[in-house]
């Protein structure tokens, strides 16, 4: 369906600028949070698996049970992640109805600049979109803070919670990386992949990941690795 325009340019940039400054508080926080949580799992060892000691969270100074965190964490990443590209989703739709304005309208297009400087915006309308550096930059940026990071993190939780040998828990940190990139494909996919290639390419990639995630990360005592080994 055809997205209505409105006529006033400053009605355009208003609502650019407004889902622009949410979603770069959204973003900001997102990042805060996958560092943070990046952080937290540096610290955890075999040693502290092993034993099932309590987990001091960095900075808070907050003692949680280990299994606790390795059930809530992840499951905190993959809804703020969620969050975080529906806001981006709501974002682009402004961007495409400033974009409809623009190429109708020269009034609208003058007021390119006064679009906020979130890279998002800059990446998809801003002035030097067709720069081809200052482009290919921003979009790389964004690439790996919406898409590669929290999926590499959730893998890594996955990954460092083996050696506690919880077959349950590995199989929610599965789940979560199976709704995560059914979140991706809905929305991050919706409005970046154009092409069949890229189609293709993020089908082969998601399949490659839950593969790695069911039939490479497993437990010793669970049918999955048997049957693998």
């Amino acid at each position: 369906r055809e997205l209505s325009v409105p006529v006033r340019g400053d009605d355009l940039v208003d609502a650019v600028n407004a889902s622009s400054s949410a979603a770069r508080q959204a973003w900001l926080a997102f990042v805060a949070t996958t560092a943070y949580f990046a952080i937290t799992l540096a610290g955890i060892g075999h040693r502290e698996l092993l034993l099932n000691s309590g987990l001091q969270l960095p900075l808070l100074n907050v003692d949680v049970p280990l299994h606790s965190f390795f059930l809530v964490a992840p499951l905190v990443l993959v809804l703020t992640h969620a969050i975080l590209l529906l806001q981006h989703w709501s974002l682009r739709q402004n961007l495409i109805r400033f974009e409809i304005g623009a190429a109708t309208n020269w009034g609208v297009e003058a007021k390119r600049p006064s679009l906020n400087h979130y890279i998002f915006v800059q990446a998809h309308s801003g002035p030097d979109r067709y720069h081809r550096h200052a482009a290919l930059a921003m979009r790389a940026a964004i690439f790996v803070s919406l898409l590669i990071v929290p999926l590499a993190l959730l893998l890594a939780f996955q990954v460092r919670f083996l050696p506690f040998h919880d077959i349950g828990v590995t199989w929610w940190h599965r789940l979560l990386i199976a709704f995560d990139i059914i979140v991706l494909l809905l929305f991050y996919g919706s409005w970046r992949i154009d092409r069949f290639r890229r189609k293709v390419l993020a089908a082969v990639s998601a399949i490659a990941l839950l593969f790695v995630s069911v039939f490479g990360a497993t437990v010793p005592e669970e049918a999955v690795d048997q049957l693998v080994s």
